[in-house]
């Protein structure tokens, strides 16, 4: 039950990033690299996805913003299900 939720968490998380937020930010010219990991890099992209949509009222960047945090919500459920064994 829990890979059900991790496999397309992790995968649309991933894919949201590269496809959306990534491109989303950089064209706004707020990609900053971080020298960190994949994971900090994907965080503080998406932080600056809501800042810059909510600056420019922008509705594209509002979406990207809450389907990536969709995303996260199903992988952190697949964790939690994985971890108490369901």
């Amino acid at each position: 039950m829990s890979f059900l939720l991790l496999i397309p968490g992790f995968i649309g998380t991933l894919s949201i990033w590269m496809f959306g937020i990534r491109p989303f930010v950089v064209s706004n010219n707020e990609g900053y690299k971080t020298g960190a990991n994949l994971g900090i890099a994907m965080w503080v992209d998406w932080q600056s996805c809501g800042e810059i949509a909510k600056e420019k009222n922008n509705s594209k960047g509002r979406n990207i913003y809450r389907i990536f945090g969709l995303f996260q919500l199903i992988s952190a459920a697949g964790i939690i299900l994985l971890c108490i064994g369901y």
